[in-house]
C-alpha cells in the first residue's frame, strides 16, 4: 500500500448507492474510491477513471435536477387536467423554456388570452394569465406550503387564488382537451411541450410543437385560441 499518500483525516466521503462511497483525498490532490465494503483503490486525478467519475457525478446530478423538474411540471399540467376534467376545457398553457433554458415554465390562462394563430402562444402575459417555473421548485405560484399537494389540491387552491382565471375558462373546448390528454402522456415520460426558447431556429410558426427534446417534434400543435395577433 502507499498509505504514505494519505491519512483519514484528509478524507471526505460522500455516501452512494448501495453502500458504496466515493471518497475525495483532499490534502494530497489524490482520489480513492471505496466500491461496495472491499473493495479499495486509489489513483492520482489525472487517471483516466477519474475524469470519467466526474464526468459521470456531474451528469447524474444533472439527471437528477432533471426528473425533479420534470415531477413539479407534471403536478402542474396534472393540475390543468383536472380543469378540464371539470367542464373548465377552456383553460390552456403556454408553455416556455427561461433564458438559460435550465427551467422550464408554464404560463395558465384562458383560451381568449392564446393566440388564433398558434394555439399555445399567449397574448399578454400581465392579463388573466399566472405562471410557474420549475426553478420555484414544489412552492406553485408563490405557494409555500404545497409541498406534498397532488393536482386536484392545486386544482383547489389556484381557484381560490385566482378566481377570475378559471371563471374565464369555462366552457368546453373538446378539440384542446384531447390534445392536452397527448401533452400529459408525453410529460409522463419526461417529455415538455416549449411554445418559446432562445435556441437557435426555434420556429415562429411550427408545424409541430417543440418539446424539450428539441424542435425535430412530432407533437401536433394545439387547436387556435381566440386571441388576435398583435399588429
Amino acid at each position: 500500500m502507499v498509505g504514505s499518500w494519505w491519512t483519514a483525516a484528509a478524507i471526505k466521503s460522500v455516501p452512494w448507492r448501495n453502500g458504496a462511497k466515493v471518497a475525495a483525498i483532499l490534502e494530497e490532490g489524490l482520489w480513492l474510491t471505496i466500491g461496495g465494503r472491499d473493495c479499495i483503490t486509489w489513483s492520482r486525478p489525472d487517471h483516466w477513471w477519474i475524469r470519467h467519475m466526474n464526468e459521470f457525478s456531474v451528469k447524474l446530478s444533472m439527471d437528477r435536477s432533471a426528473q425533479r423538474a420534470a415531477r413539479y411540471a407534471l403536478r402542474v399540467l396534472g393540475m390543468v387536467l383536472e380543469f378540464h376534467k371539470s367542464g373548465f376545457q377552456r383553460l390552456r398553457i403556454f408553455p416556455s423554456l427561461s433564458p438559460s433554458g435550465t427551467c422550464w415554465r408554464c404560463a395558465i390562462t384562458p383560451a381568449s388570452n392564446i393566440l388564433r394563430s398558434h394555439g399555445a402562444m399567449i397574448k399578454d402575459r400581465a392579463t388573466l394569465a399566472v405562471e410557474y417555473t420549475t426553478g420555484d421548485g414544489h412552492e406553485y405560484f408563490g405557494w409555500r406550503d404545497t409541498r406534498l399537494a397532488k393536482a386536484p389540491e392545486l386544482a383547489s387552491r389556484f381557484t381560490e387564488s385566482f378566481p377570475s382565471i378559471v371563471r374565464a375558462a369555462r366552457g368546453s373546448d373538446w378539440n384542446y382537451a384531447g390534445w392536452y390528454v397527448e401533452v400529459l402522456g408525453r410529460a409522463e415520460l419526461g417529455e415538455l411541450p416549449v411554445a418559446m426558447a432562445d435556441w437557435p431556429e426555434f420556429p415562429d410558426h411550427p408545424c409541430f410543437l417543440p418539446t424539450t427534446k428539441g424542435i425535430e417534434s412530432t407533437l401536433p400543435m394545439p387547436p387556435g385560441g381566440e386571441a388576435e395577433d398583435q399588429e
